[in-house]
């Protein structure tokens, strides 16, 4: 099946918008917005273990605003490299990289400055940063 874009449909207007929306987000995360957000979020609705995210920094958690829990699809192991697409704060990108260790390699990437800010920041924070590289 063959998928059309609209006529008039304005792509450059919807990234923009995305854009501004997660620079928000990563700026006043406990702000007034349309989707859910946080650690409480996180593990109450997509089952990410509440232990865990305790240990991350609150630069990284409360920034949180995924959609699914890549976590729960298949093991990551020691020395591998992973890649977090859409990284926003570093969440899933810093539980990835507990998980590699110093033998491997967490990038993260994302379009706004902001979470890449916050994302870098919390790594530094957990002791992560020769782990976690941010783009």
């Amino acid at each position: 099946m063959a998928v059309k874009c609209p006529i008039g449909f304005d792509s450059e207007y919807l990234k923009q918008r995305v854009y501004q929306t997660y620079e928000r987000v990563a700026r006043e995360p406990h702000g007034e917005f349309h989707l859910h957000r946080g650690p409480e979020y996180a593990s109450e609705y997509l089952k990410y273990d509440r232990d865990e995210l305790r240990e991350l920094p609150e630069e990284s958690t409360a920034r949180f605003a995924g959609v699914a829990n890549p976590h729960r699809i298949g093991v990551i192991r020691p020395g591998e490299t992973v890649l977090d697409h859409a990284c926003g704060a570093g969440m899933d990108l810093l539980l990835a990289a507990k998980r590699i260790g110093g033998n491997g390699k967490a990038i993260g990437v994302d379009m706004t400055r902001a979470m890449l800010e916050y994302a870098a920041a919390a790594a530094e924070k957990a002791g992560l940063s020769e782990t976690v590289e941010v783009r």
